[in-house]
């Protein structure tokens, strides 16, 4: 019960609650502002016209949950909700979560319980994108090169290049099925989101035109 609802039941008896002296502990089953418990203890013998002392609640402590796999502006707004806590965010590349998951924790384990009013600190380890930089790929064969970028995560898209213009001699010295351009070029800065693409462009050996060899004799 309430200090007022208290009050009425000890008025008859010209009992009084000493109000400069509250105390306040927290509790899972008293709603916050209920009293927990009392000085004399319940059941106890006092005189007419003394003074006891109560035990409020503060409500119930917070529990920290394991926030891992969860959105951080899901998890911020709850904490900023319900507790007193400083979210500070360590940002983590990773190719295996999406930007804005939350890796990991520190300061506060799951499972700790909290005092919600009181200033503290949570860290909250949260999945951005992974920044390649791009390797000098020229020369090498375009599906060793696909390979290799497709495993760090990045979008490969392979363009040939357009034969038409070359001279004979000119198409026998082309490099076919190699990396001859990258975009972005080499010791660029990647970040692979859903829009970005990296492009490999190379003369297709498919495409190469049969070169007629002249007879001397005309």
């Amino acid at each position: 019960m309430s200090i007022e609802e208290a009050e009425l039941l000890l008025e008859d008896y010209n009992i009084t609650i000493a109000k400069r002296n509250l105390t306040y502990d927290f509790s899972d089953e008293i709603e916050e502002n209920k009293i927990i418990e009392t000085s004399p203890e319940a059941g106890s013998e006092v005189e007419y016209g003394s003074q006891i002392k109560v035990v409020l609640s503060n409500g119930p402590l917070f529990e920290i949950s394991d926030y891992k796999g969860q959105s951080i502006d899901d998890v911020r707004n709850l904490l900023t909700d319900k507790t007193k806590l400083y979210v500070r965010v360590k940002h983590q590349p990773s190719k295996d979560y999406a930007p804005g998951t939350i890796l990991g924790q520190e300061l506060l384990a799951p499972g700790e319980k909290i005092n919600p009013k009181q200033s503290q600190e949570i860290v909250l380890i949260v999945a951005s994108e992974v920044e390649e930089e791009i390797p000098n790929l020229i020369g090498i064969p375009i599906d060793q090169a696909r390979i290799l970028m497709e495993d760090r995560g990045i979008k490969v898209v392979l363009k040939k290049l357009p034969l038409s213009g070359f001279s004979n001699s000119q198409l026998e010295l082309l490099e076919y099925d190699v990396v001859k351009y990258t975009n972005p070029i080499a010791g660029s800065k990647y970040i692979q989101t859903e829009s970005n693409e990296f492009v490999i462009e190379y003369y297709a050996s498919e495409d190469k035109p049969e070169i007629e060899v002249e007879d001397d004799n005309d």
